[in-house]
């Protein structure tokens, strides 16, 4: 163009219409980002402007005749994509290794999806692909992976200038899930597992943490996080604890800071643990320690199927039952959704006639 730019007629003045001396042609050259090459050579200034217009009218329009249609990137390539300016990017390393396991099943198990261009990538090919997981694995574990597969598509949906996303929730099977926790811990039961981890375990930091964990109601990682300077004490026997770098599947660049009330006990063991410094862990663990170590004690509690966060639904159940909202329990929490919230209440029916009785008093 460098050429053409200086063979411009300057009388000419005609946007994206250049004037060829050479060949006494006129050429329309249209170039925007996104859309397809408009080039043309015309003989009479009449016809390149009437093309030119044409062009620009279905670019505004964003005309499928020159909208940009990639034509050869395939599934496989944008998911690799993805992994590339998205996953590897993301702060937790869990969170990378699993996108990139997933990626690596998705080639393994479906190397005809992953060879199809992404832009003849249609609603039927998603749902056979969800009804051929569903012979293998559980709703829940589709439905997380759809919204993987959704994450595939959105990030180069503007890039590919595709119609529509085939894994939204208006083109994909609705799944029945299945994943509330409906199984609670008796107070015997929760008992038996302290005692465990405090008299039995080589480590005794695991029942402060593992008691703090039900009374805070935190992560597991959010708790092992925690550092003596995160935490400001009231008068009144309580503490507001600062949640550092929380999880954050909406904004994963993001790092979100949360501050949660703690309630008295918790407190108390916070206190327990100072060692002098500010700057200190209050629970110095790795997470793999606390894992194997919370697992060996859970077996001998008796308790194969109870996990480190559950104690977390066994919080937000046992304020439901006190008659705390679940917009206050999203305080404690520190959910962003009240719909997560709710599916971590699980009460009892005596629970729920408990609520019956402190309203009517």
């Amino acid at each position: 163009m460098g050429r053409m730019r200086e063979e411009k007629s300057k009388k000419l003045k005609e946007p994206y219409i250049y004037y060829v001396a050479k060949t006494k042609n006129y050429k329309v050259q249209i170039d925007r980002k996104g859309y397809e090459i408009k080039s043309k050579t015309f003989r009479s200034l009449i016809e390149a402007r009437a093309y030119r217009d044409r062009c620009l009218a279905d670019i505004h329009n964003n005309a499928p005749s020159v909208i940009l249609s990639n034509k050869t990137e395939t599934l496989g390539q944008t998911i690799n994509k993805y992994i590339e300016e998205v996953s590897l990017k993301r702060r937790c390393h869990d969170s990378r290794l699993n996108e990139k396991n997933a990626r690596n099943r998705i080639f393994r198990d479906e190397p005809d999806l992953a060879a199809k261009v992404t832009s003849k990538v249609t609603a039927k090919d998603i749902n056979d692909y969800i009804d051929k997981r569903l012979k293998k694995v559980k709703p829940n574990t589709v439905q997380r992976e759809m919204a993987l597969w959704k994450g595939f598509f959105n990030h180069s949906l503007e890039r590919l200038n595709l119609p529509f996303n085939p894994v939204s929730k208006a083109n994909t099977k609705r799944l029945r899930m299945n994943d509330t926790r409906t199984e609670r811990i008796s107070v015997d039961e929760k008992q038996r597992l302290l005692n465990e981890c405090r008299d039995n375990s080589l480590n005794p930091i695991l029942a402060p943490l593992i008691e703090f964990y039900f009374e805070s109601g935190t992560r597991r990682s959010e708790a092992l996080k925690l550092k003596f300077s995160d935490i400001n004490y009231t008068e009144d026997g309580y503490a507001l604890a600062t949640l550092r770098d929380r999880k954050n599947s909406h904004n994963p660049h993001e790092i979100i800071n949360t501050t949660i009330p703690l309630n008295r006990r918790a407190t108390e063991i916070v206190r327990e643990m100072y060692r002098g410094k500010d700057d200190d862990f209050i629970f110095p663990m790795t997470a793999n320690a606390v894992k194997l170590a919370f697992q060996r004690a859970r077996k001998r509690a008796g308790l194969p199927h109870f996990r480190i966060h559950d104690m977390r639904h066994d919080r937000a159940s046992t304020l439901a039952a006190e008659g705390v909202s679940p917009h206050q329990l999203m305080a404690i929490t520190g959910h962003k959704d009240i719909r997560s919230t709710t599916r971590y209440i699980n009460l009892t029916a005596n629970e729920a006639l408990n609520v019956y009785r402190k309203l009517a008093q």
